[in-house]
């Protein structure tokens, strides 16, 4: 998929924002996929991440964990690039599962405003206090790449969502 300038959407939510200096003079040529495996943990602690094929069942409590790539095939870097993954309905985001290199992480409560900590509005007898929001209820992580995805490099970030 050739992105210069826009939003890719598709993927089960996957949504790729990449922004370019320049159309006229940047060639990215961008790729995103999304793995889905499962995330078991044995008995001695070891966890084991398996592939999810289409149709397999995970139980209530199970792990899955999201991958999702960006390739850059093209000449000039992909400047901006902005990974986003949906905390599908049914699951729960888990605290300090996602991983990545050279990026940051924001999330959403209400898909539309991101943040590193999104806080809400709790009233409590003595009256209304801002705190930290409970990560399960996220609905959206992004992966923001610190500085251009170079050519012929790849970025990616994993996350895990327990089904409820």
């Amino acid at each position: 998929m050739a992105v210069e300038r826009g939003a890719i959407r598709g993927l089960a939510g996957l949504t790729l924002s990449l922004l370019c200096c320049s159309p006229a003079f940047a060639k990215p040529i961008v790729a995103v996929t999304l793995a889905q495996a499962t995330v078991v943990t044995a008995a001695d602690g070891t966890s084991h991440v398996t592939p999810l094929a289409a149709g397999v069942a995970v139980e209530r409590g199970g792990l899955i964990r999201y991958t999702i790539t960006a390739k850059n095939s093209g000449t000039d870097p992909a400047r901006r690039l902005v990974l986003t993954g949906r905390i599908p309905a049914g699951t729960a985001f888990v605290e300090g599962s996602l991983h990545g290199a050279g990026g940051h992480a924001e999330y959403s409560l209400d898909s539309s405003s991101f943040s590193a900590q999104p806080m809400v509005t709790k009233t409590t007898p003595s009256g209304t206090t801002t705190v930290p929001a409970d990560p399960s209820d996220y609905v959206m992580v992004r992966w923001i790449k610190d500085g251009a995805l170079a050519a012929a490099a790849a970025s990616a970030f994993s996350y895990d969502v327990r089904l409820k």
